[in-house]
């Protein structure tokens, strides 16, 4: 097979693969990064994961004479289902409503099976499939289904974001405009999908029209999606605090104490400071609280903010914020008011970013696990004895 480019269509495989690296890299840092809520960015990188490889199939359909490889047209890379199902987890986690149900896990491994079996499958079946299935019929269907789903997928993403329980908190004004730009984007990158699956069906001729030497539908195409794939990916890059000038929560085991002079006068200004952020604003109720964000919102630089917990309050910013999610935690469990939360959903309302983190920092903390504490904090509100389990 060989491939014959102009200039400009060049130029758009070469903008359009800088995206798909781009986007890729930052899925993989996504996936392997610490600190924030685990769950967000892990939903937020298998997002920018599908999206790089269905640009990657678009790029490669665009490059390839129409038609003649069905290894390239059956590559397992289009995963369009998943797309609506993963915003949607991304948005939940950055909420901390927890994970989705497992039924919408269903249409994306339904599909994901399909896929790969087609891909895996011998040529001639291939051939069979594009035939008598994927060329008069299945090929639209799919594309409605996955206008549906993504649509659908919107709706509950939206929704999930107007109705998420008003905080007056700086940092959760910005966590919810962040998710509405993100799905005006989705929403944007919809109806981008739908015209140009709809130009092909409506008018037959255009897309083999050329204007200076390039197929202009597919060319437009190939730009629209790397635009959307790169401005998802570098929202990615930010609002997960991957940047050089971003810093990263310190692990208990490797955080050091900060050399710098601070006056004492200036350290209990900032101590009292400090106290009537958290008791006014609760800024360690955001999972994505690092040492960076906690220092602007206090106005000083991280060095300050590291003297003031090592030098002035005898503790580390891990443990100082861990103990104030863990106060939160326990007062909501013993509140009969939240009888009817899990207490997963207690934990990450209370700052968590993971079950796992909530259940060990708060048994190391209390000697109990969350549930235990509820039961007794129950028991005693009853008169009676806690069960000994």
């Amino acid at each position: 097979m060989q491939f014959t480019l102009s200039w400009l269509e060049l130029v758009a495989v070469l903008l359009a693969g800088g995206g798909i690296v781009a986007g890729l890299s930052i899925a993989g840092l996504l996936f392997v990064r610490e600190t924030g809520s685990r769950e967000a960015n892990v939903a937020l990188g298998a997002f920018l994961l599908v999206t790089s490889l269905l640009v990657l199939y678009v790029l490669l359909l665009y490059v390839q004479p129409m038609g003649e490889n069905l290894g390239i047209v059956f590559a397992p890379l289009p995963f369009t289902f998943a797309l609506g199902p993963l915003l949607y987890a991304y948005v939940r986690a950055r909420l901390g409503q927890g994970r989705p149900g497992w039924v919408h896990g269903v249409l994306p491994i339904a599909q994901a099976v399909l896929i790969l079996g087609v891909a895996l499958a011998p040529e001639r079946t291939q051939q069979v499939y594009m035939g008598e299935v994927f060329a008069p019929w299945w090929g639209m269907v799919r594309t409605v289904i996955f206008v549906l789903s993504f649509a659908f997928y919107l709706a509950l993403s939206w929704r999930a974001v107007r109705d998420a329980r008003p905080l007056a908190f700086e940092w959760a004004a910005e966590r919810n405009a962040w998710l509405r730009q993100v799905l005006r984007i989705a929403a944007v990158a919809l109806v981008v999908a739908v015209i140009f699956n709809l130009i092909g069906p409506m008018f037959p001729r255009l897309p083999g029209q050329t204007f200076w030497g390039i197929s202009w539908i597919s060319f437009i195409e190939v730009l629209v999606y790397s635009a959307i794939l790169y401005v998802v990916a570098l929202g990615g890059w930010v609002q997960a605090g991957l940047g050089p000038g971003t810093s990263r929560e310190l692990r208990p085991e490797t955080e050091r104490k900060e050399h710098y002079n601070l006056e004492p006068a200036r350290a209990d200004g900032h101590a009292a400071a400090l106290a009537a952020l958290v008791r006014e604003e609760k800024p360690h109720l955001d999972p994505n609280l690092s040492l960076g964000s906690l220092a602007s919102q206090l106005g000083v630089t991280d060095k300050v903010l590291s003297y003031l917990f090592n030098e002035t309050l005898g503790t580390s910013y891990t443990e100082f914020v861990n103990g104030l999610r863990v106060d939160e935690a326990k007062a909501r469990l013993a509140d009969p008011a939240n009888a009817p939360l899990t207490v997963l959903a207690v934990g990450l309302d209370a700052g968590f970013a993971s079950k796992s983190t909530f259940n060990r920092v708060f048994k190391e903390a209390t000697g109990e696990t969350p549930s235990a504490f509820r039961q007794r904090a129950a028991a005693e509100r009853e008169g009676a004895r806690p069960d000994a389990s």
